[in-house]
């Protein structure tokens, strides 16, 4: 989802000015997580029951657990989510944070789905 790395402007960094001139109105196109769900939720709702059966990652601008929860939520469908900045940080400092944040991120997502609804929506 737009929101998350943006590889079209990755792309165009690395290319020449010509590029960038031609085709850099491309890095703003995309759609938010939320409006990703919302249009998943909709070919979902209109297709047949066996395409509930595939799993879907939702990612773009997933900044922690709680952004992750909400949008496994609302989505009526079996979920993950993805979190490449996020995770790239400890990451590049050692192997013992990346693994710490793990710890800390499926803590806090099994204290979401212990504690949290989303107010006004009831998954399907």
């Amino acid at each position: 989802a737009h929101g998350g790395t943006n590889f079209s402007k990755m792309e165009m960094i690395r290319s020449d000015n010509n590029k960038e001139d031609a085709h850099g109105g491309l890095m703003h196109i995309g759609h938010t997580a939320d409006e990703m769900v919302l249009m998943t939720n909709h070919i979902l709702k209109i297709c047949e029951k066996d395409v509930r059966c595939n799993k879907f990652i939702i990612s773009g601008g997933i900044a922690d657990y709680l952004s992750g929860y909400y949008y496994i939520e609302k989505l009526n469908a079996h979920a993950m989510y993805g979190q490449a900045s996020a995770l790239l940080k400890p990451a590049m400092e050692s192997f013992e944070k990346l693994c710490f944040y793990l710890q800390e991120q499926k803590k806090g997502l099994q204290l979401a789905y212990q504690l949290l609804r989303i107010k006004g929506y009831e998954k399907r």
